[in-house]
């Protein structure tokens, strides 16, 4: 069963994330991106998926996703080393700009909080892990007009 990594912190969506998710397979849950760093260090091969918020404390979500893609180029001592799938969660008044600057680190895209549909989110997000990509997500960003 697939392991998710999910870095959170703000308490009752953590939660939300581990009933939504459970029966994609674990949840690993992450209170910011220093966290969710030394987990994924710790084990890169251990998880399917990443979800990350972006405003956290200590290291957001960008940063986040800059620092694993950097270790996984320079620092991984897996031989050909390839990261899972990627998803930014946030609730970004710039959703566009956040989305490119995602992009930019290899992530896949953006949701947007607060959730209106938690079946979209779980379908994207099991499409990933099954995947690697998801057709759900693009749509859904092409319906925010975010996406070609």
């Amino acid at each position: 069963m697939a392991t998710i990594l999910c870095l959170e912190d703000e308490s009752s969506l953590a939660r939300m994330y581990l009933r939504i998710f459970k029966e994609l397979g674990e949840v690993a849950l992450a209170q910011d991106g220093q966290e969710g760093f030394d987990k994924f260090t710790s084990n890169p091969n251990g998880y399917a998926l990443i979800l990350t918020d972006n405003d956290m404390p200590r290291r957001g979500g960008l940063e986040f996703l800059k620092a694993i893609r950097d270790y996984s180029i320079n620092d991984c001592p897996i031989k050909d080393y390839s990261l899972p799938p990627r998803l930014m969660l946030s609730a970004t008044s710039y959703p566009q700009t956040l989305l490119a600057a995602v992009r930019e680190t290899g992530a896949l895209g953006l949701y947007q909080k607060p959730f209106t549909d938690v079946q979209e989110l779980k379908t994207i997000a099991r499409e990933l892990i099954e995947q690697g990509n998801s057709s759900t997500l693009e749509l859904y960003l092409r319906k925010k007009g975010w996406s070609k």
